[in-house]
């Protein structure tokens, strides 16, 4: 069940969503941010710091939304919204500041590689790596894929990026 902090969350991530395809991130204000959700600014704080805290909740969302409980290792899910939303990515690629927005989105998928670890992860390297250096090493990987994908005209490919995560060094060479 979706409490009334959570909506009121979910509707300023969607101002704040549909105000970067009006105008660009550095010149948005929390005022705009506001306005476009029909709340006070006072509202705005009391979910967000600023609008980077805002920005990450976005992708944070938008990652978790359709992640199976099964913690299924399938990339599917993180791809489904950044596809539907692919202008708005697009545009939300160009943010720099505090932290920026690969940064971000490598955070984000991180999280849920390093829950799939956790849950279903067997001893291979299991004392060289830790959880959370494989998830960063994997989620930079996936990250690239949509970048590239996100600035490209070709359909997001499941079956490749499955290819490329499960080779390794060696495969490529002779």
């Amino acid at each position: 069940m979706v409490n009334r902090k959570s909506v009121m969350r979910i509707n300023l991530c969607e101002s704040l969503r549909e105000t970067m395809l009006k105008k660009p991130f550095e010149k948005i204000t929390i005022k705009n941010i506001c306005d476009e959700a029909g709340v006070i600014r006072a509202t705005f704080y009391n979910h967000f710091d600023d609008k980077y805290d805002c920005l990450n909740a976005i992708v944070e969302m938008d990652m978790m939304d359709d992640f199976n409980e099964n913690h299924d290792i399938d990339v599917n899910h993180i791809f489904k919204a950044i596809a539907e939303n692919k202008a708005f990515y697009r545009i939300a690629y160009q943010v720099e500041g505090s932290i920026s927005f690969k940064d971000m989105m490598i955070d984000n998928i991180a999280l849920i590689i390093k829950e799939i670890f956790e849950q279903k992860r067997n001893n291979y390297l299991k004392n060289e790596f830790s959880d959370l250096f494989l998830a960063r090493y994997y989620a930079t990987l996936i990250e690239l894929y949509v970048h590239e994908w996100i600035f490209s005209n070709d359909n997001l490919n499941f079956d490749r990026l499955k290819l490329l995560l499960s080779s390794s060094f060696f495969d490529f060479l002779k």
